[in-house]
């Protein structure tokens, strides 16, 4: 998908607070600048940077870009803004692109997990993007969202995954997150 970048944007407000994704990962900062709120999206691996500098009440500087998508084959043209920069007076300044996945030291090990109640979680189009049950998370990535196709209702799933290992995702669920 090309996105077509615009100029940056700079402004000055408030922290109102933090949004998150469909799977519960904080991804954009909710920001009042003369009485909007603007939501500012951010890549989730860099939430728990942002957010350990960041607290809602906090007035900060940010620069941001508009991204239109140029062509998106689900169509969707809706622009979003994304975050580039973002500080304080204190001298706390981050750069979005600087701030890289925090992975844990160590190999990962695939674990058996096992659920007797469970929910799928679908993106726009129907597809499976997610499976929960109680306080853990299965990402479905899309090159395996067809296993949602043979998963029925009140069936018991035993599910090979790995736990996510990158320490700079927040989930606002405290999910447990693992990745097929």
């Amino acid at each position: 998908m090309e996105t077509l970048a615009k100029e940056q944007i700079a402004l000055s407000g408030s922290v109102m607070g933090f949004k998150a994704n469909k799977h519960g990962d904080i991804d954009a900062l909710e920001v009042e600048n003369s009485g909007q709120i603007l939501a500012i999206k951010f890549p989730p691996h860099t939430a728990g940077a942002i957010m350990q500098e960041f607290t809602t009440g906090e007035s900060v500087s940010l620069s941001y870009q508009e991204e239109t998508p140029g062509h998106d084959p689900k169509g969707n043209k809706k622009t979003k803004l994304r975050l580039l920069t973002l500080s304080k007076t204190d001298g706390i300044n981050l750069v979005i692109d600087d701030i890289k996945p925090q992975k844990a030291s160590g190999d990962t090990v695939p674990e058996n997990l096992y659920f007797d109640h469970f929910e799928l979680i679908k993106g726009k189009k129907g597809e499976l993007t997610g499976i929960r049950s109680g306080k853990k998370l299965i990402h479905v990535h899309k090159e395996n969202e067809k296993i949602g196709d043979v998963i029925s209702e009140g069936a018991q799933l035993e599910i090979i995954a790995l736990k996510r290992a990158d320490q700079g995702f927040i989930n606002k669920n405290q999910d447990e997150v693992y990745h097929i």
